[in-house]
């Protein structure tokens, strides 16, 4: 079994390089990282390892969907460990999904995001404004592996979703992961396999967390046209109708205009 790690990157930087250092540090090595950007100009070799070779590859498209895809069929692994650029991996991370793809059954697997905040915070039910798991179960692109063979046979991530410069249509993993559950695919959450996002102090304001939550309603529209089922999104709905605090209001009114922006232009 070979990992390949997947870092989808739009400005290489300083986190990136705290990120290449965690996965230099594992209990057990990963066979290659591969960094996926927009183009290669002005890009280089932040950190490299004679143990792990360390590239970039250029999706010469833009958005983050794109660069994961492109850097994918670039990648010698049978297995696809995907994480951001602005996160750090867990000594054990590698391991830990290594053991857990020795289950032929499995397909997929995702594990914990934690936040970790420069300054202010926001409530865990709303971790995943800021690219976290918190009170949900799905696995995200920070923290998330796929047999090469499953993430091929369903096209990649679609590239209409994800991060693309200041549009954060997201939901390209949760486009993925329906996909596999509709396909009778395993799709395992396992808490303990860790990851820790940078959350720079902008992303806990308001104007940040309404703009993400309308986006995550673009997304959430882009998806529900194809699967015509919200049914796990509905018990986040009961969810926050009975946990209400002072972001409840103003989320969920944003998800709810993106989505119906969505469902008309989208």
């Amino acid at each position: 079994m070979k990992v390949s790690v997947i870092i989808g990157s739009y400005r290489p930087g300083k986190c990136l390089n705290r990120c290449i250092k965690s996965l230099l540090r594992q209990t057990v090595l990963p066979d290659e990282i591969i960094i996926g950007v927009d183009s290669i100009i002005g890009h280089r070799y932040i950190t490299n390892s004679a143990e792990v070779p360390c590239k970039f590859v250029p999706s010469g498209k833009t958005g983050v969907s794109a660069a994961r895809n492109a850097a994918c069929k670039e990648a010698i692994g049978n297995i696809y460990a995907f994480i951001d650029d602005d996160a750090t991996a867990d000594p054990d991370w590698i391991e830990r999904i290594r053991n857990l793809f020795e289950y032929p059954f499995i397909s997929c697997v995702g594990g914990s995001v934690i936040p970790v905040f420069e300054r202010g915070t926001i409530p865990e039910q709303w971790y995943w404004i800021v690219g976290c798991t918190g009170i949900s179960s799905r696995p995200i692109c920070s923290n998330m592996a796929i047999r090469k063979g499953i993430f091929e046979s369903q096209g990649g991530f679609p590239e209409n979703l994800g991060r693309i410069k200041r549009n954060f249509a997201i939901g390209e993993e949760t486009e993925l992961v329906i996909n596999l559950e509709k396909a009778h695919r395993t799709v395992v959450y396992e808490p303990d396999l860790t990851v820790h996002h940078w959350c720079p102090d902008y992303r806990t304001r308001l104007p940040y967390i309404v703009s993400r939550a309308y986006q995550e309603g673009v997304g959430k529209a882009i998806s529900f046209k194809k699967h015509r089922s919200l049914g796990y999104e509905q018990s986040f709905l009961k969810h926050y109708l009975t946990h209400p605090d002072r972001y409840t209001i103003p989320v969920l009114f944003s998800v709810g205009l993106g989505f119906l922006y969505g469902r008309l232009w989208g």
